[in-house]
């Protein structure tokens, strides 16, 4: 199981090392072009960027880790393995309907705010789920989760939209 995933990953590592840089230009007002490796520099000196970067990194290994383990803590405490995958079902539920609600949340309190609480709220999920381990309460957890994963990836690609030049999206949207 998991030697396959770390061998295909390793797969793709390995063939984008093998890439060879493109060089579309990318013309700004006045200035040389800008491509590949060097427009992604640029675009990595702007503090938004480097928000949305981060965030990204802690959103993608928030869920990563916690999808992959928490399922198998619970049944390690006497969830059997059906139910504990129904834990994992309600984060996807939660992300779904939370993802509909993200421009009308970032509408009431900002976007940076509205990434900043659902990311603590994910992180409160984290928390909170050594303690939460007996139905029906290991579903909060996975609701704070779900919640959090569902609004943070489309305010989190609207900040970077927002911040990035019109020809750079591409660039922007690939770092991510």
């Amino acid at each position: 199981g998991f030697q396959f995933v770390a061998a295909y990953c390793l797969l793709f590592a390995l063939l984008g090392f093998l890439l060879v840089e493109t060089h579309v230009p990318v013309f700004a007002q006045g200035r040389a072009p800008i491509t590949g490796y060097g427009a992604a520099g640029g675009m990595m000196k702007l503090p938004p960027v480097q928000v949305v970067m981060l965030l990204s990194v802690a959103r993608i290994a928030t869920n990563a880790g916690w999808v992959a383990f928490f399922p198998l803590f619970l049944v390690e405490h006497g969830t059997p393995a059906s139910l504990a995958g129904t834990v994992i079902s309600v984060v996807g539920l939660a992300s779904a309907a939370n993802s509909t609600m993200a421009a009308s949340y970032a509408r009431r309190g900002g976007i940076p705010k509205v990434i900043a609480i659902f990311t603590l709220a994910g992180s409160f999920g984290v928390s909170l789920s050594p303690v939460l381990v007996a139905l029906p309460w290991a579903y909060i957890p996975a609701l704070a989760v779900g919640a959090s994963q569902g609004v943070t990836l489309p305010l989190l690609l609207t900040m970077l939209s927002q911040h990035t030049a019109g020809q750079l999206r591409g660039v922007a949207m690939g770092m991510r």
